[in-house]
């Protein structure tokens, strides 16, 4: 009995370490996530589907500068320091009127979002290029 205790005590206590452990991105994956449902609490009392489309990305647009951010922090701890300023470039130049659009669509309607999802994409790709931040100029 008391090694079971012991043994459920020990898990109890690693789970709780291990909920503590920052990793890369851990900040703005929770930003993105609380961000998001904030946005489709606000989007909730609109009355169409436009409306709330325009609810959802005008609170996203609040927290733009927060969530732009966590995402330099984000791409400097998995990049590294050297990477800083191509970070910041990305966040700068990224296109987020299309993604606040993108999660707009995606999470609001039952619509298809693969189009929206390849262009940003795209968008994305380029900005990563011209910022310095493809895998292969990692190297």
């Amino acid at each position: 009995m008391k090694k079971t205790a012991l043994l459920i005590l020990g898990a109890l206590l690693a789970g709780n370490v291990l909920a503590q452990f920052d990793y890369p991105g851990r900040k703005l994956n929770r930003l993105t996530l609380e961000i998001i449902e904030k946005a489709k609490q606000a989007a909730e009392k609109a009355p169409d589907e436009a409306a709330k489309i325009e609810a959802f990305t005008a609170y996203l647009e609040t927290r733009k500068e927060e969530y732009k951010e966590a995402s330099i922090e984000a791409c400097i701890a998995e990049r590294g320091v050297e990477k800083a300023g191509a970070c910041s470039c990305g966040a700068e130049k990224s296109d987020y009127p299309r993604l606040f659009r993108f999660w707009a669509l995606h999470n609001l309607t039952e619509k298809d979002t693969a189009a929206e999802l390849d262009a940003l994409t795209a968008a994305n790709d380029a900005v990563a290029q011209e910022c310095g931040l493809t895998d292969e100029q990692a190297q």
